[in-house]
């Protein structure tokens, strides 16, 4: 039989243990959490919204921004294929304000299609007569969302979304110079405070004409990109 003696040592030894092991177990539950961090926050009242926002790291307020881009177009004429090329010029009025003009420079050929007509048709070219040669056209740009985003683990970049309206004239070959309405969306990134670069969508429409001076309403839409420098 176990005496007293061999009984007590036991009995402290097992409490201890229990001792030990709520003690651990009570840390593995906070997981190291900051008592007073956490102290802290029960005090906040729930009900109460904070809201944070950074200021623009680049701050575009009369400044002017000159780019280049190319664009690439869908729609309209079935039997030409055209893309573009840009230089635009943009006075940034306020960070969410801007007014701008646009220059177009156009590159046509056939289409798949037009030149699937071309081959079964005996060489007879496909009406393509009145394509676009050049274009420009004014600007409203509207700026209501921003952030920052990190790109690469290499640097923190501030974005803007943007809506776009715009007005001008294209020049086409036959019909000459016809109204040239656009509107369109797209996200610019301002990478130094001095380079941007921007991706954007456009629709765009004007009037052409086909055979027997027909006139016609041509719906395109513009994928652009754009390389930029702010002054």
């Amino acid at each position: 039989m176990l005496s007293s003696r061999t009984i007590v040592p036991v009995l402290i030894m097992l409490l201890t243990s229990v001792g030990n092991a709520k003690s651990v177990s009570k840390d593995l539950d906070t997981l190291g959490v900051n008592r007073d961090v956490v102290r802290k926050a029960r005090k906040l009242k729930p009900h109460n919204k904070v809201r944070i926002v950074q200021k623009r790291a680049v701050d575009r307020t009369w400044r002017v921004e000159g780019s280049v881009g190319y664009g690439y177009l869908t729609g309209g004429n079935p039997y030409v294929d055209s893309s573009q090329l840009e230089g635009s010029l943009e006075v940034h009025v306020t960070p969410r304000w801007s007014v701008g003009g646009r220059y177009y420079s156009f590159n046509n050929e056939l289409s798949k299609e037009g030149q699937r007509v071309f081959n079964t048709q005996a060489g007879v070219v496909p009406d393509v007569r009145d394509f676009p040669k050049d274009g420009y056209l004014a600007a409203l740009t509207f700026y209501p969302i921003y952030g920052k985003v990190n790109l690469f683990n290499l640097n923190v970049t501030q974005f803007d979304v943007y809506l776009q309206a715009g007005y001008g004239q294209i020049n086409l070959d036959r019909s000459g110079s016809q109204d040239l309405i656009s509107a369109g969306a797209g996200v610019g990134f301002w990478l130094t405070n001095w380079l941007s670069t921007r991706f954007e969508i456009r629709y765009q429409t004007y009037k052409d004409k086909i055979a027997n001076d027909v006139d016609r309403q041509l719906e395109q839409t513009v994928f652009t990109a754009k390389i930029g420098f702010l002054l």
